[in-house]
């Protein structure tokens, strides 16, 4: 197993959902306030406590970092997006007052 596979990946507020599509392959959704909905995509597995159609929070580990979906020839990593009713916004504001785990 590469190294950056292991690497957790943590969800950033309440409100997930775990699922699958083909273009994220192993992804997770989370419906947030105002509407911001955090997608997590091409993640390697699922950590082993949780199930399509669980609720997460930001203490759930989700899954790790990976290659699934469209993204099986790439070299391992998180496709993480932010989205509102107007469209994709940068997500690096939203997460420089998150704590290390």
């Amino acid at each position: 197993m590469e190294l950056i596979r292991i690497l957790k990946v943590y969800i950033t507020e309440d409100g997930g959902r775990i699922g699958e599509n083909q273009l994220g392959g192993h992804t997770v959704s989370v419906f947030g306030a105002g509407g911001r909905v955090y997608y997590y995509a091409h993640l390697d597995s699922y950590a082993l406590n949780i199930a399509e159609g669980d609720y997460v929070t930001p203490e759930t580990v989700s899954g790790y970092v990976g290659t699934t979906g469209n993204a099986k020839n790439t070299p391992p990593h998180l496709h993480f997006g932010v989205y509102t009713s107007e469209g994709a916004i940068n997500p690096l504001p939203l997460l420089s007052d998150r704590d290390e785990h």
